[in-house]
């Protein structure tokens, strides 16, 4: 019964979506920033999901949308309010496969440090922690 609600809100929520190529880390979005590439065992509504638990527990979270062109793509994006910028933001394309599982590709410009990477990806993986 959960399940549909979440499919609903996620679909609210990419009607309201800006267009991919207004938002202003599309410019990372290029095979030069890729960093690295795994599956997660998830769903997209499960992505959002963790977000919005991260937020709540600690305060904050990367940004979510999904693709108005693409419903099956997904990007998270988060810079750190200390220095924000394209230069220290991570970007996250989570594409949809055909089994219940996600592939996730991260981007971001060679002077972020591997470990901010990981701490975007810890906020959906376990958004309980506060780092």
């Amino acid at each position: 019964m959960r399940l549909p609600l979440i499919l609903a809100a996620a679909a609210l929520l990419a009607s309201c979506a800006t267009p991919f190529a207004d938002q202003p880390w599309v410019k990372l979005y290029d095979e030069q920033y890729l960093r690295s590439e795994q599956k997660w065992p998830m769903t997209l509504p499960q992505v959002q999901q963790a977000l919005f638990a991260h937020e709540a527990k600690c305060g904050s979270a990367p940004q979510f949308s999904i693709d108005p062109e693409q419903p099956n793509i997904a990007h998270v994006w988060y810079a750190p309010e200390s220095s924000p910028g394209l230069s220290n933001t991570v970007l996250l394309e989570i594409a949809r496969l055909q089994s219940e599982s996600l592939r996730v590709q991260a981007y971001a410009h060679l002077g972020v440090q591997e470990s901010e990477i990981q701490r975007v990806k810890n906020m959906i993986l376990s958004p309980e922690v506060c780092e």
